[in-house]
């Protein structure tokens, strides 16, 4: 017995599914949940009939690493966006070439690193020999895209596809994706920014400024997915008919390694061309370099160099490069030669440069992050430092913290953010995400030093970064929420709150002097919460680390909801941590 052909409703089910994957805290996402039968029947509905069109978008304006504009398409929008990749990607993904790494399942832009390193080791036999690279980059690529060209693209893919609905007026699929790529973003777009972000957009690189025949919203998933259909051609064009074993492309952005510079520079005119004729593309002039030093012809390159207390590496038919004290090499022209001066004009430079592409400088033996994403995460810690609080107390001195009172000793007190807390774990897990793709150890073990006092509210182990403190939860009992608030402490003695009266766990009633009572059929060790100040002073004057947790009105299960509000840590006289100092003893 043949199994039932997906009906259009069940595929939209699947695509809803695919697209709330990794967003289902967002907003629209919920709001799409809450009305998930009535939104995929009206979905399936319009498309049956052939009167689907996609809604307004929203616009905002990114800043980092540029500026750049984003239009984010509605939430049911997205949801065919996932339908159409679903059913387009296991025809493309036959067809396209393996050094193409954006947007495909088992690549991205570790894999585009590792493949640019093993290009380089290649080349360079493995470091040995001189190599050249050309790296390339589409100008204005997203907002330059001929949708004619892309269309013609697709149709061919298009013709074995199965119908979407059996209904004479159901948009097929190819008339699905020529809805969604004809369709204009900017006719009735929100703008999220403000107006003097939105200068910062030059109108070329905005959407429809080269008019309405032109431009894909970046943001969009099949955006991504038609950039590759897009370029496709190119990578054919470079591997196959320009014969380049050394190709690596990520989107717009694509590098080529070779030992003969002549080469790559004759290369990049016919790429250049093959954009401008095929693709109605062109790509970012070479930058600026300062022009290298010229000997005169026959003049000995050696005394030169040695004069100045260099060092001279392998060199090419036009071109000896030599390394600085430093280890940063420059070039040395030999003579007037034509091959060489087009080389540096068409933006070449050495492998042993290294290779600046998806975040990473790649070398032959080894690969470092790049240095805006180390400044970024450095910027993003100290943002954090700034935010958190901890404050030292000198002996005698006092504090008045809210909910519990005036404490006295010689201390520090970290207030515990626990929103603070999340977003420092979120940020250091992705940047560690890009740096243990890389020679970076020592820098993993380094950062976190910039974040202050925000590292005390997380905790870092093996590359892994975790919240210091439990997050709150629902609980069978108040021993097990006692469990998760003891999480992080490290020893120290739990003071918390439980109606009239601050307790402490059972396990930790002798330590901090209490004598267990039975209250209501129940064991407890503490006293009335008028005196918890006192109680907790007492226990940083014997040397105690202390975490107090509040009690609010509100239930997580059997228990009220209880939250680590600060941690204590008794100081000597010198403000050094006493429990620091023992360690060390």
């Amino acid at each position: 017995m043949s199994e039932r052909a997906p009906t259009l409703l069940s595929r939209l089910e699947l695509a809803a599914r695919s697209c709330a994957r990794g967003k289902r805290g967002r907003a629209d996402a919920i709001a799409f949940r809450l009305r998930e039968g009535e939104e995929l029947l009206g979905l399936a509905q319009r498309i049956r009939s052939g009167t689907y069109v996609p809604e307004p978008s929203r616009v905002f304006i990114t800043e980092r690493p540029k500026y750049r504009e984003v239009h984010v398409a509605a939430y049911r929008d997205r949801v065919v966006h996932h339908l159409l990749h679903d059913l387009l990607e296991p025809v493309w993904e036959r067809r396209f070439l393996p050094s193409s790494f954006a947007c495909r399942a088992g690549k991205g832009t570790h894999a585009a690193a590792a493949a640019v390193q093993d290009a380089l080791w290649s080349c360079t036999r493995h470091g040995q020999v001189r190599a050249y690279v050309l790296q390339l980059d589409i100008k204005s690529f997203f907002a330059s895209i001929d949708k004619s060209i892309l269309l013609t693209r697709l149709r061919p893919s298009l013709r074995g596809l199965p119908l979407l609905d059996p209904a004479p007026s159901a948009l097929s699929v190819a008339q699905l994706v020529e809805v969604v790529v004809r369709h204009d973003p900017t006719q009735g777009a929100r703008q999220l920014s403000p107006k003097h972000l939105q200068r910062k957009i030059p109108p070329h690189k905005r959407l429809g400024g080269k008019g309405p025949g032109f431009g894909i919203p970046v943001g969009n998933l099949t955006s991504q997915f038609f950039a590759n259909v897009y370029l496709h051609p190119l990578d054919l064009f470079i591997k196959r008919g320009l014969g380049a074993q050394h190709y690596v492309r990520y989107v717009d952005d694509f590098i080529l390694i070779h030992r003969d510079p002549a080469r790559l520079a004759e290369w990049r005119g016919r790429i250049e061309d093959f954009l401008r004729e095929s693709l109605h593309l062109a790509v970012h002039p070479p930058p600026a370099r300062p022009a290298p030093p010229l000997l005169p012809e026959g003049d000995s390159q050696v005394s030169p160099v040695r004069r100045a207390g260099l060092k001279p590496a392998p060199t090419g038919p036009s071109l000896s490069v030599v390394f600085d004290r430093d280890g940063s090499s420059r070039d040395v022209v030999a003579g007037f030669k034509p091959a060489l001066g087009s080389s540096w004009r068409a933006g070449l430079k050495p492998a042993s440069d290294g290779v600046d592409f998806v975040g990473y400088i790649t070398r032959p033996h080894y690969v470092l992050p790049r240095r805006r994403v180390v400044l970024a995460c450095r910027h993003a810690l100290q943002r954090f430092a700034a935010r958190a609080r901890q404050d030292d107390l000198a002996p005698n001195a006092r504090l008045h913290l809210p909910g519990l009172g005036r404490v006295r000793g010689s201390a520090q007190v970290l207030f515990v953010d626990h929103r603070l807390a999340e977003q420092v774990r979120a940020s250091w897990a992705s940047y560690e995400g890009h740096f243990c793709h890389a020679d970076a150890h020592r820098l993993s073990q380094r950062l976190p030093q910039d974040a202050g006092a925000a590292a005390a509210l997380v905790s870092v182990s093996a590359g892994l970064c975790t919240r210091r403190f439990g997050r709150e939860r629902l609980h069978e009992s108040l021993v097990s929420q006692q469990r998760t608030l003891s999480e992080g402490l490290r020893g120290a003695v739990l003071v918390l709150k439980v109606g009239r009266f601050a307790e402490v766990p059972l396990h930790q009633a002798k330590r901090a002097g209490l004598t267990v009572v039975r209250v209501d059929r129940r064991r407890v060790a503490g006293v009335p919460w008028r005196r918890a100040a006192s109680l907790v002073s007492s226990l940083v004057a014997r040397g105690l680390r202390v975490g107090i947790a509040l009690e609010e009105p509100r239930a997580a299960g059997a228990v009220k909801v209880r939250t680590l509000r600060w941690v204590i840590t008794p100081t000597d006289v010198r403000g050094v941590s006493k429990s620091n100092t023992e360690a060390e003893t």
